[in-house]
């Protein structure tokens, strides 16, 4: 994601090096992250969700479902009739095919509805080089469930 980031927004200020996750859209039902999900952090655990504004230029945003498949550095398929084919007849040079699908994950309107759901209710995540104090609007504090 740091090398997308690079070529997309440009490299990192100062000595920042890691890219900060943060989500754009949670699901269609709630914009924001879910406090009582299971998913943020070990039960019991005290944390903060940060809601900020950051210029669109300094945030690179990507489908939250499919960013897994490149996780598990498999092909990125459009749909169910492709991805049978990358299993099966592949040509080429495999691993360069596999990495350049990876580059659809930026392509929130892309993908088969029917196979990866519907595009208002994918999760899109945002990475972002850093945050300024004055980007912040609200803090609120939880503790995992």
């Amino acid at each position: 994601m740091a090398k997308q980031m690079v070529l997309r927004i440009g490299k990192p200020p100062g000595r920042s090096r890691a890219p900060l996750w943060a989500w754009k859209v949670w699901s269609r039902r709630t914009p924001k992250p879910d406090l009582r999900s299971r998913a943020h952090l070990p039960s019991g655990t005290a944390g903060v969700r940060i809601e900020f504004e950051a210029p669109p230029d300094c945030v690179l945003l990507s489908d939250f479902t499919r960013w897994h498949v490149v996780l598990n550095r498999q092909f990125l398929s459009d749909n169910a009739e492709e991805d049978d084919a990358a299993a099966t007849r592949m040509s080429g040079d495999r691993k360069l095919r596999i990495e350049r699908s990876w580059e659809r994950i930026f392509e929130l309107d892309r993908g088969d509805p029917e196979y990866w759901g519907p595009f208002g209710d994918r999760g899109i995540q945002a990475t972002l080089w850093q945050i300024e104090l004055a980007q912040v609007r609200k803090v609120t504090s939880f503790t995992a469930r």
